[in-house]
């Protein structure tokens, strides 16, 4: 009876290492095979295992085809399913004609029922050789990790160093325009323009000629504090020529009017001019 046990297991073991099947697994993995890790205290992706084939059954050579929606992988595992196998080595044979050996030389059981490797990265992985032996019928699976890909923003060249900045008083300045083609023609020589304080904060008067020529004597300021700034002109105001006056005071001012003359004394004796300016506060 031991001897008909003994042949009979000769035979079981033979038939096993005779062989050498062939597998491919259709299945697809879609969306997001990753959970959440927070350990360290920071929130990171972590890569899931999914199945590559079937559980198969040990042979001296088993060959398993990688479908094309799992062909980009980081890392393969060799998962126990029953009995006992002896891993020999792996071929990984990728789809750019890349060949990889790994030598493995360790048992696949319950004791140790996980052998995990690392790939070739930017392969696309073809088919998965493995060359095992066993004395009995034992079965596996291999698992995979699939490659996370980070789109990555483009590389940006560094700006020219700008040139030196200009002296802040020659920087274009665009304030509140209180008055455009202003003229003394018909008043009594002299031009009156409520402001407000609602309409902000300024430093600076400036009048600007838009005709011939104008003759300006003198500028009045009105605050809300009921305080006057008078400014003294006493002069011709020429097409595209400006003249600013700086305010009073720290900081800048709010306004409720301004004045401008055509004369310092008599002003009615100045009032016919019909040259034309504009008023801006900035």
């Amino acid at each position: 009876m031991k001897f008909k046990a003994l042949i009979a297991s000769l035979l079981v073991s033979t038939s096993s290492v005779a062989l050498a099947d062939d597998y491919s697994f259709k299945g697809k993995f879609d969306g997001d095979i990753s959970v959440r890790d927070h350990r360290d205290g920071e929130w990171r992706r972590r890569p899931q295992w999914m199945p590559i084939s079937q559980m198969v059954t040990a042979s001296r050579r088993t060959v398993i085809r990688v479908d094309e929606h799992n062909d980009e992988l980081r890392a393969i595992r060799l998962h126990n399913g029953t009995g006992a196998t002896y891993v020999y080595s792996i071929t990984l044979r990728y789809e750019d004609g890349h060949r990889e050996n790994i030598d493995v030389g360790k048992w696949l059981y319950s004791g140790d029922p996980m052998l995990t490797f690392d790939l070739a990265q930017n392969h696309e992985l073809d088919r998965i050789v493995i060359n095992t032996w066993t004395s009995m019928r034992s079965t596996f699976r291999v698992m995979g990790q699939k490659v996370r890909r980070f789109e990555r923003p483009p590389i940006m060249e560094p700006l020219p160093t700008p040139p030196p900045m200009p002296p802040i008083n020659t920087l274009p300045a665009y304030g509140l325009s209180i008055g455009k083609d202003l003229t003394f023609a018909g008043t009594a020589g002299y031009v009156h323009l409520p402001v407000g304080s609602e309409k902000g904060n300024f430093h600076k008067v400036r009048l600007e000629g838009m005709g011939a020529g104008s003759f300006i004597g003198r500028v009045y300021v009105t605050f809300p504090t009921g305080l006057h700034q008078s400014f003294e002109v006493n002069k011709v105001l020429y097409r595209g020529e400006t003249i600013d006056f700086d305010l009073t005071g720290k900081g800048t001012q709010q306004i409720t009017a301004i004045t401008v003359m055509a004369g310092n004394a008599d002003v009615r004796a100045q009032g016919q001019g019909a040259s034309r300016f504009g008023v801006t506060l900035l």
